[in-house]
């Protein structure tokens, strides 16, 4: 953020600085990613955010977010009738980004945004008391990931009121047999080209890919619920492993497995990003198998799963 600030100093100064404008776009695609912008344009993820908010709040609720980004779930949560919303953002830019929108919106008075970990906020020195509702938006792709069980206990833990609610509440990690489509092919390997083979270059790439499908994969399998994940209370998730047995609804060619997840936000509000299904801002995790098994309808594959603190394989 230092860099940051710096380059746009000697762009007031010099406007065709091009070496300023080239190491300031690197440093703003460390500080801001670009997933941002799809996220906060994900209107069935917003929707959903929103309905839970609705449900949740009354108008003596102290809200606590953690993770601001735009301030869009805070800005929902007063509307939707909350006292108050105490919202911390680790990244600065974000947040001193934030706080302008939330004022632009007429917010200010309603939400405070604090430039912090949520594992650094203070009761009585940044928020007043503990919160009444938790709503929290920092799951990756794989649900775990982003410190999110980290974050999540500690908040719960010191943060929230006995009994408080919490946005998500729980979340389940789906996972299918996935076939050969050319648009998973071509993404997760390469053969030939021409007369030229290539596909010795497969044995040193990796094993795990995140894609943003264009095209409808081809499922070989029911789906199944690997790991329940609760998210107001995450002490009992630190290593869970297991296996889980998957049958082939038809025959075909399986290159691994396809994950998405699905999340309970508030009672009966759900959100699913089923593959393509769902234009989620969210990309696709692909495992792929060391080689592709040629299934038959009825056959069964045992899968071991491995749920971490912050990951899962």
């Amino acid at each position: 953020e230092e860099a940051a600030n710096s380059y746009k100093k000697a762009i007031e100064i010099k406007s065709d600085y091009v070496d300023a404008r080239i190491n300031l776009e690197k440093v703003m695609q460390s500080i801001v990613p670009a997933w941002h912008i799809s996220m906060m344009n994900d209107e069935l993820r917003n929707r959903s955010f929103l309905d839970a908010i609705k449900l949740a709040v009354n108008k003596e609720s102290l809200v606590f977010e953690i993770g601001t980004g735009s301030g869009l779930l805070s800005m929902m949560a007063i509307e939707s009738g909350a006292k108050k919303v105490v919202t911390c953002e680790s990244i600065k830019t974000i947040s001193d980004n934030a706080k302008k929108i939330v004022h632009k919106n007429g917010y200010h008075k309603k939400i405070d945004v604090i430039n912090k970990k949520s594992t650094e906020v203070k009761i009585g020195e940044d928020i007043p008391r503990k919160a009444d509702l938790l709503i929290s938006e920092i799951l990756s792709s794989e649900f775990v990931g982003e410190g999110v069980m980290e974050s999540l206990s500690d908040a719960n833990k010191r943060l929230l009121k006995k009994n408080g609610r919490v946005i998500p509440q729980s979340g389940c990690i789906k996972i299918a047999l996935l076939g050969d489509t050319e648009e998973i092919k071509k993404s997760i390997y390469v053969d030939k080209y021409d007369d030229f083979d290539l596909s010795l270059f497969n044995s040193i790439t990796q094993r795990k890919f995140s894609i943003k499908l264009k095209e409808k994969p081809k499922i070989l399998s029911d789906d199944i619920d690997t790991f329940t994940i609760n998210l107001k209370n995450t002490d009992s998730y630190f290593t869970e492993e297991k296996v889980f047995r998957l049958q082939a609804n038809q025959d075909g060619l399986c290159l691994g497995l396809i994950q998405w997840m699905k999340i309970k936000l508030y009672d009966n509000i759900d959100y699913e990003n089923i593959p393509y299904s769902v234009q989620s801002h969210w990309s696709t995790p692909v495992y792929v198998f060391d080689e592709p098994i040629e299934l038959k309808k009825g056959q069964f594959i045992d899968i071991k799963g491995l749920l971490a603190r912050d990951s899962v394989w």
